[in-house]
């Protein structure tokens, strides 16, 4: 305020000098431009990060850069607690409310964690209560809005998956997302973890529990929209066999961490043989899928990110790959988790949401394309309506993280 005192005192002696006695008539707007910047400064300062938020949160931790407001600390290796948004971006807080004519579904990554399979790394808190904290606050949030499914983005049974459809890790899934609104459809994709042990396990599963939809490595729904007449499509794919490099690196570092133990399908050769056969058909399926999608809303989930400012990083394979895909078909969005942080990303009009905070906070650092990222446990609640496709980061405590509208697009003409 001082400063802004200062500049217009300076404006009025040189509009006296200028001008002479009519200066008067111009320094009275000048003064009421410079107030309104001072507001408009105040405002956006307290919309991209509310103190209230600051103090009680992040320890009363921030700092700006020429790009980015950040509260907390993104870096500290255990257990980090940051959130952090681009200077263009606004931060908006509030959350989504039930609309009529609206989709609504939930997605989540990396929430594998039980009472005691999670136990292999240091944790504050344990991991399994972490996992705990998201789940029953996405109970609470489904009560309200009732989603029609939910997303799983991988990782759903740490730390090397299922052995078949009666081990009862799959009760991590069946009694911890109790909550009555979360009873619907849940359309899973495998992370690098889930590949352990008996990945068809998870495939089988889906034809013991109709509510854990994976029909196979790659599959795809189409939701319509109430009231609006359009419709969501989802294509799901298996980002590991696609990424066999980064899978090999994944599997020996979990082997070198003792978190995983016996062989994967990386060392054995038949079953490396079979899973590239398998990578080769779904990309060729997944060219096919999107370029005849006329869906209005376009949606592909994995679990490997292509962007991501956590500590896996960009994916090689994926943005070989996967992006050129992404970008081709005007895909509005591409859903991951691996790295445990909530990030949304933006490049080429395409947004990036990585959503692995299910069980895990892990350090998060800006990436050229972030728009906003936080070290919170949380999940994200997707709404589409006639206004366009609403995504809110939730975090485990309820506070509505940041919200982002994308508006139509996929009625240009497809590349």
């Amino acid at each position: 305020a001082l400063d802004v005192y200062v500049a217009l005192r300076r404006s009025e002696r040189q509009c006296r000098s200028l001008f002479g006695p009519t200066y008067r008539i111009l320094i009275v707007p000048f003064s009421i431009l410079g107030i309104m910047w001072l507001f408009s400064m105040l405002e956006s300062g307290r919309r991209k990060l509310p103190q209230h938020d600051v103090e009680k949160y992040y320890n009363g931790l921030i700092k700006e850069t020429d790009e980015y407001v950040i509260a907390g600390d993104c870096e500290i290796a255990n257990q980090p607690r940051c959130i952090m948004i681009r200077n263009s971006e606004i931060l908006n807080q509030e959350p989504v409310t039930a609309k009529p004519d609206s989709l609504v579904f939930f997605s989540i990554g990396d929430w594998g964690c039980g009472d005691n399979n999670c136990l292999g790394q240091p944790k504050v808190p344990p991991t399994g209560e972490s996992q705990l904290l998201v789940a029953d606050r996405m109970g609470q949030v489904a009560d309200t809005l009732q989603p029609k499914f939910i997303l799983s983005a991988g990782d759903n049974i740490y730390f090397q998956g299922v052995k078949n459809v009666d081990d009862p890790l799959w009760d991590i899934w069946r009694l911890r997302y109790n909550g009555s609104a979360l009873q619907v459809p849940w359309l899973a994709v495998m992370g690098n973890h889930d590949h352990f042990t008996s990945p068809d396990a998870q495939i089988a599963f889906s034809r013991r529990d109709p509510r854990w939809h994976m029909p196979g490595f790659y599959y795809d729904a189409t939701y319509a929209v109430p009231g609006a007449n359009t419709t969501l499509h989802v294509v799901a794919i298996d980002t590991q066999i696609m990424a066999e490099k980064t899978m090999e690196a994944d599997t020996r570092s979990c082997w070198a961490e003792k978190l995983c133990e016996g062989k994967s399908w990386i060392d054995d050769k038949k079953v490396l043989e079979n899973r590239r056969k398998v990578a080769a058909a779904q990309m060729s399926w997944l060219d096919r899928t999107l370029s005849e999608s006329r869906a209005d809303w376009l949606l592909v989930v994995g679990h490997y990110p292509v962007y991501s400012g956590g500590k896996h990083g960009l994916t090689p394979e994926l943005d070989e790959q996967l992006r050129p895909l992404l970008e081709k078909y005007h895909v509005d969005m591409f859903l991951c988790g691996h790295d445990h942080s909530l990030q949304l990303m933006e490049s080429q009009g395409v947004q990036y949401l990585v959503n692995g905070g299910g069980a895990w906070r892990d350090p998060v650092a800006a990436t050229p394309h972030t728009l906003f990222a936080a070290c919170e446990l949380g999940f994200a609640v997707h709404q589409i309506s006639g206004d366009g496709f609403t995504t809110a980061i939730v975090a485990a405590d309820g506070r509505t993280l940041h919200r982002t509208t994308l508006p139509p697009r996929r009625l240009a003409p497809l590349a």
